[in-house]
């Protein structure tokens, strides 16, 4: 009866946190006998591939919420992320050249233009004050040795 209380507590946990090793320590069982647990009763296991779908949820809602709120304080990183994982015109290329027939070339090009899209898209929406630009473009003097 015990074991059915503890199992409870642990997918109950899992939903939280879907981390097993961090859930077996709250719990007060190691992690030989979870994965027992899951070798032995199915209905189990399947509580807790359900609750670990859960907790993954959560934390990629909570994980996404920061990125989002990143973007309202106008941090570029996180809008880079964003438009780097969201949005098709600013994904990288994949490093592995899946087409054959495509050349390095061919490849080069792609990943130039989507440079030059996301250089144009920092311009438009990142700009740095004018005075800001000015200030790179003044050459130090040089002073004179007396």
């Amino acid at each position: 009866m015990k074991n059915a209380s503890v199992k409870k507590k642990f997918i109950e946990e899992l939903e939280k946190t879907p981390i097993i090793s961090v859930v077996c320590e709250k719990v007060g069982i190691s992690r030989n006998t979870f994965y027992r647990w899951m070798n032995e009763d199915f209905e189990f296991r399947g509580l807790v591939e359900e609750a670990m779908g859960m907790g993954i949820r959560l934390v990629n809602d909570f994980a996404e919420s920061n990125v989002l709120g990143g973007i309202q304080n106008k941090d570029p990183g996180y809008t880079k992320f964003w438009l780097a994982c969201r949005h098709p015109e600013f994904r990288r290329p994949h490093i592995h050249i899946h087409n054959e027939r495509e050349t390095k070339e061919e490849y080069d090009r792609k990943v130039k233009l989507g440079a030059e899209r996301l250089k144009k898209f920092q311009d438009k929406w990142f700009k740095k004050p004018a005075n800001e630009e000015k200030q790179k473009d003044v050459k130090p003097t040089k002073k004179k040795k007396k």
